[in-house]
């Protein structure tokens, strides 16, 4: 007996695993043959959508060798050619993991995941010896404030608390209300890897020669159980196969692990993807579940956990599919079933393709008054 509404899943304490059809899909050809445009085209494309987010006049980034540039310490350890990547695209920054920098840098970095008992990243920053005129701390919650409360953390552990109460200058995270928004993708992200300039060629490249005729849902997933929201999705999951869901699952709960190279083609040639999060109406979590697996592989992200205003927010309108608008799991299965045999419906949530995105210059760092 399936429940009046999804809430009514989290009264459920245990999950049962999930059935699932891992067979291996035939087409895992690259989701790049999908564009219609020339790459002399794309290229001039992409550079139109270029977004240099800083609350200043020039949004291009400078590049002059002989400006001083703003050191930014990843106090807890980052693999080198990521610490490298950072720098290329920070402009005037210069990003690094060296330790022996703590006390010249105009910025240290916190990242959350790494702030556990857990971790053997060495010993908590030198708080006595900051120069607090000159030194920001930034604190960057990279994961759901869910999962964060799962941890012990290094800062509840310091003897003398008081060092450590509002030791914080600003926020780096997904939320819109963070001093600097990083959040896990953007829709211009999106467009400047799928583009499509008419709808007859967007229906030809998507549904011609069977792409996506035979593989109906994907759901990658990695953490069955370490969150009361990946214990619900999970639950949510099995009763959407209960319910009669095609699923193909794919992560370490599937016991189907893919190589991380293949992953994008894989995922592309199904028509719907399960972006279920860990969290449950978090704000403003939305992750790379619903940005890199459903639209920048051309699936149609099926949407669990976070609420339907803050994906407003931040999707096209008709590009995905929000669960919690339907009654049972039942009613959901049969609309994705309808789509899947209804081409002209199904590609209603890629319209939004075939049109340029409206770009604001939407300030990604928030200044404090005062």
């Amino acid at each position: 007996m399936l429940p009046a509404t999804f809430h009514d899943i989290f009264k459920r304490e245990a999950f049962i695993p999930l059935l699932t059809n891992s067979k291996r899909p035939k087409n895992t050809k690259s989701y790049d043959r999908h564009r219609t445009l020339s790459r002399k085209q794309q290229k001039q494309w992409n550079k139109s959508l270029k977004l240099y987010r800083a609350n200043r006049e020039d949004y291009e980034r400078d590049e002059r060798e002989d400006e001083e540039k703003i050191t930014i310490l990843a106090y807890w350890s980052f693999v080198d050619p990521y610490i490298e990547q950072l720098t290329e695209n920070c402009g005037g920054c210069w990003y690094t993991n060296d330790r022996n920098l703590e006390k010249m840098a105009d910025a240290i970095v916190f990242d959350n995941t790494r702030s556990t008992t857990a971790q053997k990243d060495g010993d908590m920053p030198d708080f006595s010896s900051r120069n607090l005129d000159s030194q920001y701390w930034i604190w960057w919650p990279r994961e759901s404030a869910a999962k964060g409360l799962n941890r012990k953390s290094k800062f509840n552990i310091v003897k003398d608390e008081n060092n450590w109460d509002g030791c914080m200058n600003l926020t780096l995270s997904y939320r819109q209300d963070s001093d600097i928004i990083r959040p896990f993708g953007t829709i211009e992200r999106v467009f400047e890897e799928q583009y499509f300039q008419t709808d007859n060629l967007h229906g030809k490249e998507l549904m011609v020669n069977g792409h996506k005729s035979k593989n109906h849902t994907a759901w990658l997933v990695s953490n069955c159980n370490q969150t009361q929201g990946s214990i619900a999705r999970w639950e949510f999951g099995k009763r959407l196969v209960d319910a009669g869901l095609k699923l193909d699952g794919f992560g370490k709960c599937f016991g189907n692990i893919i190589d991380s190279m293949s992953t994008d083609a894989r995922l592309g040639s199904y028509k719907f993807y399960l972006a279920f999060e860990n969290a449950f109406h978090c704000t403003d979590y939305i992750s790379e579940k619903f940005w890199r697996n459903s639209l920048s592989t051309m699936t149609v992200p099926v949407v669990f956990g976070p609420e339907k205003e803050d994906v407003e927010k931040i999707a096209p309108k008709n590009s995905f599919i929000f669960a919690e608008d339907f009654e049972t799991q039942k009613d959901l299965v049969d609309f994705l079933d309808y789509l899947d045999g209804n081409d002209t419906a199904y590609l209603q949530f890629h319209k939004w393709r075939n049109a340029a995105p409206e770009i604001e210059h939407k300030e990604y760092i928030h200044h404090r008054q005062g």
